[in-house]
């Protein structure tokens, strides 16, 4: 599905959920914005809201992390502001529910801005992939190790 088309639908999706609110009616214009603007990329629309859209964030943020898809997750990591608390607030909530093997391209992005807040959870993930695991100097797991094995006990053998 094309990302914009999945962050727009997310989005509107989300919003009914939601009362109305000046902060909803905010969300709103950001997305009659993204429509009206097909050629606009992540990188201007990063710009574009946190200039004059912020006050839309609870109404925005929550609904493309909803998504669980690795690129807008991906892409939300790459263009967020380490030095916004509400962001890196965003970013830790992403990083305790994610799964590692999915998003581990996201979540090697976050371990990298080194935020106090941000290492210790992702260190804390109990199925870190080993690429990650090793790239935050941790020791190497036996997880895949152990899940392939439990599969083979679990498959019935060949007749």
């Amino acid at each position: 599905m094309d990302q914009r088309i999945q962050v727009l639908t997310a989005i509107k999706k989300f919003m009914v959920t939601r009362p109305d609110s000046p902060a909803k009616r905010r969300a709103q214009a950001f997305v009659d914005l993204i429509e009206q603007n097909p050629d606009m990329c992540w990188d201007d629309l990063a710009e574009e809201f946190r200039n004059n859209y912020s006050a839309a964030f609870d109404e925005i943020i929550p609904a493309l992390t909803g998504l669980d898809d690795p690129l807008v997750t991906y892409n939300l990591v790459r263009l967020a502001n380490p030095d916004s608390v509400k962001e890196v607030l965003a970013l830790k909530q992403v990083a305790e529910s994610v799964d590692s093997y999915k998003h581990q391209v996201s979540l090697r992005a976050m371990a990298k801005t080194r935020s106090e807040e941000l290492l210790p959870v992702i260190k804390g993930k109990a199925d870190l992939p080993n690429s990650l695991r090793v790239s935050l100097g941790l020791s190497k797991s036996n997880a895949p190790a152990a899940k392939l094995e439990m599969k083979r006990k679990i498959k019935p053998e060949s007749a």
